[in-house]
């Protein structure tokens, strides 16, 4: 009898594995690839996981990290603003890819996708959008003019002006991106230069998602709590007067 017993056990355990195998993996999450490390998890304590073929969470690791909560935004293409964690991860810990499910003082955000880059360092999270913080104005001024003997060249200045609105309780961190017109690499007389900024940018070669941005400016305001803060900055675009901006000279 004990034997028998064993051996139908064993069956539904080898059962139970090939369901496991042939499942679709839980929401968000992928197999692993030869792309990362062996890592061993050593969990705090004893736990009971249903051999039944089916996946089952299982709190295996707790880490404290300080983090650090900035909101980013890109007016030129849109009013909202987007809420951002930055937490220093400890290093030599990776954590799998997957999503990672997000609580605020003890309520559920977001759940955000977690690319595997944990343990080297700073880890960057999206958490959605910051209904509390607002671009309330953008407005671009363009004026053209002629320079040079019989106008031969155009400049085109523009003035962009901005204000952003925290209403939240406290103080909000808000990084601003833009981005200067790129030239082509053929064409060696047109000239971009940025003559004024209140406050001064950041130039910058990444968007906010971290993607690649040529001629990238960033702004990081601290706008107190129930205010507006305003940004202010002018470029030129010099070129030959037979030539025009792609998308017109007055364009915004």
């Amino acid at each position: 009898v004990g034997f028998e017993s064993l051996r139908r056990a064993l069956d539904a355990l080898e059962d139970a594995s090939q369901r496991l195998r042939r499942g679709p993996l839980p929401p968000g999450t992928r197999a692993v690839d030869g792309e990362g490390w062996h890592f061993r998890y050593a969990a705090s304590g004893a736990h009971s996981v249903p051999g039944d073929g089916q996946f089952h969470r299982v709190a295996v690791r707790a880490d404290a990290a300080p983090a650090r909560l900035v909101f980013r935004a890109v007016p030129r293409h849109s009013a909202d603003v987007h809420r951002f964690c930055t937490l220093e991860t400890p290093r030599g810990v990776p954590y799998p890819s997957g999503p990672l499910q997000v609580y605020i003082d003890g309520r559920y955000r977001v759940t955000a996708p977690l690319t595997g880059q944990a343990g080297q360092g700073e880890l960057t999270l999206a958490l959605g959008l910051e209904p509390g913080v607002r671009i309330v104005e953008r407005t671009a001024r363009v004026q053209q003019g002629d320079r040079g003997l019989v106008g031969q060249t155009t400049r085109v200045d523009h003035h962009v002006h901005l204000r952003i609105r925290n209403g939240l309780s406290q103080a909000a961190v808000v990084q601003i991106y833009d981005r200067l017109p790129t030239v082509a690499d053929d064409a060696k007389d047109i000239e971009v230069s940025l003559l004024a900024c209140e406050p001064e940018p950041a130039l910058t070669d990444k968007d906010p998602a971290d993607r690649p941005l040529e001629g990238g400016l960033r702004w990081t305001v601290t706008v107190p709590p129930a205010e507006v803060a305003p940004i202010d900055w002018r470029y030129r675009v010099e070129l030959p007067a037979k030539f025009e901006l792609s998308g017109g000279n007055r364009r915004q």
